[in-house]
């Protein structure tokens, strides 16, 4: 009886092992380039409002003039507005980076049989000619 089990037991392991490989579903070439457009948009959104900011920012700074000196009291609000917006517009680069290789994902290359005119015995027929096709999706 302990065989008996001990053969289940093992056989079941084996069986759980070979069903547990599951395949990725592929992404087509739509979702690529949807994924593409909006993280490009996400990175002028950013981009625009950074580069707001700062200019905000650097305009608050020549506007007061009321600094004492190195050790008075000075304003530096403009400076951290300047730099917030130095930094928003930083965060702009990774979503242009991926929005690049997101577009050249989409960019695919098919194998198909293309129609073309050929003469034959006296007669213009369409044959079928392998052709590659490559599609770069703008």
């Amino acid at each position: 009886m302990k065989k008996f089990i001990l053969s289940i037991m093992l056989l079941s392991f084996t069986i759980n092992s070979f069903s547990q490989e599951e395949k990725a579903p592929k992404l087509s070439k739509d979702y690529y380039l949807k994924k593409s457009r909006a993280q490009k948009t996400v990175g002028w959104i950013l981009l625009g409002t950074g580069v707001g900011i700062a200019a905000y920012g650097l305009i608050t700074i020549n506007s007061y003039t009321d600094n004492e000196g190195p050790l008075g009291t000075q304003n530096y609000t403009g400076a951290l507005i300047a730099i917030g917006g130095g930094v928003i517009s930083a965060f702009s680069i990774p979503s242009f980076i991926s929005s690049a290789k997101n577009k050249r994902k989409a960019a695919t290359v098919s194998f198909t049989n293309q129609k073309i005119l050929w003469y034959q015995k006296n007669n213009i027929g369409f044959i079928k000619q392998p052709s590659v096709k490559i599609k770069i999706a703008l």
